[in-house]
């Protein structure tokens, strides 16, 4: 359908739309990490996608010319698709990454979106300690993040620009290439323990700010039942 095989068959169009809409909608109904997908055709094929049932012309010639490279072949993991969020009126925010495959004959691309609000789940479900903070941050800065503080109390997070990759002791550690570590950092005037593991798959990285009088405080707590033990 998206090579245009059946583009001077309407009714055969009609219902492999229908059904390809079908098999999408289940997909995303059954993995709670895809918000949305796409097929993305050429201009004289209408688009089939999960975000909206009314027709939508194909971008893909467009869509190919702004999408990221990566050397001859479309980057498989990206982090936004302005074209198609204008063209399909998508919202920015419901996403924070999405995967794309281009057809071997190169007539279409189909793109998944992964959901923010299911990653925003997982980062919730890491509990660090009071304070902490944890996120995930893409290869260009989009940051889905949770801190860990009681209603009513005063957020560490930065008034303006982003939390971790407008950081310096961030940049450092993606400049040095390092996949994952830890190291003591300044953060809104405080000590935190930085905390770091890198995708090389899509470039994403899983981070983490402890404070250090929580790290500390561990510490002592295990040190105080070591020797408690070593008594008894």
């Amino acid at each position: 359908y998206a090579s245009g095989l059946y583009k001077d068959d309407l009714v055969s169009a009609g219902a492999l739309t229908t059904a390809i809409r079908e098999d999408m909608g289940a997909t995303k109904s059954s993995n709670p990490f895809v918000a949305d997908i796409y097929i993305v055709t050429k201009k004289d094929i209408t688009m089939a996608t999960t975000k909206k049932s009314t027709v939508s012309e194909g971008i893909y010639d467009e869509y190919m010319n702004v999408t990221p490279m990566d050397g001859k072949l479309p980057k498989k993991w990206i982090d936004n698709h302005e074209l198609l969020d204008t063209h399909l009126e998508v919202e920015r925010r419901d996403y924070i990454m999405a995967y794309q495959q281009v057809s071997q004959n190169k007539t279409f691309c189909v793109v998944f979106d992964i959901k923010t609000d299911t990653i925003r789940d997982q980062l919730e479900s890491l509990d660090l300690g009071k304070g902490s903070i944890v996120g995930l941050v893409t290869e260009n800065g989009y940051e889905v993040i949770d801190e860990k503080i009681e209603k009513g109390e005063k957020s560490s997070l930065p008034t303006e620009g982003k939390v971790f990759y407008d950081q310096s002791f961030y940049q450092e550690v993606m400049a040095s290439g390092e996949m994952s570590g830890a190291k003591e950092v300044k953060f809104g005037g405080d000590k935190y323990l930085f905390i770091y593991s890198r995708s090389d798959r899509n470039f994403s990285t899983i981070t983490a700010l402890v404070p250090m009088e929580m790290v500390i405080g561990q510490a002592e707590s295990i040190k105080l039942i070591t020797v408690g033990l070593v008594l008894l």
